[in-house]
């Protein structure tokens, strides 16, 4: 992973947590029965669970399917050719050397 997609992904967590205490704070000072707020809480942890688990199958897919196209790739494209081996120089060359 680049530097700059690690960045993003760590913004992304942060983000997400963030929002994940800010609501719970919301909820826990919320004017309503605890009862209420618990259920509540209960509910939108379900939601998140669902929704997180929506989304890591998302990315297996995804991923899965780069996989494969990457797998094609190497078997469609030719082998690599050797380089020819460097020989070395020979005394007296040394007025030709780059």
């Amino acid at each position: 992973m680049s530097r700059d997609s690690e960045r993003v992904a760590s913004n992304l967590v942060c983000f997400m947590l963030g929002a994940a205490v800010g609501a719970a704070v919301a909820l826990l000072y919320a004017p309503q029965e605890g009862a209420e707020t618990r259920k509540q809480i209960g509910d939108k942890a379900q939601d998140a669970r669902v929704k997180a688990e929506a989304a890591a199958q998302s990315a297996k897919e995804t991923l899965a399917a780069v996989s494969e196209k990457v797998q094609a790739l190497r078997r469609s494209s030719p082998p690599a050719a050797e380089a020819p081996p460097v020989e070395a120089a020979s005394e007296g060359d040394e007025d030709f050397a780059v």
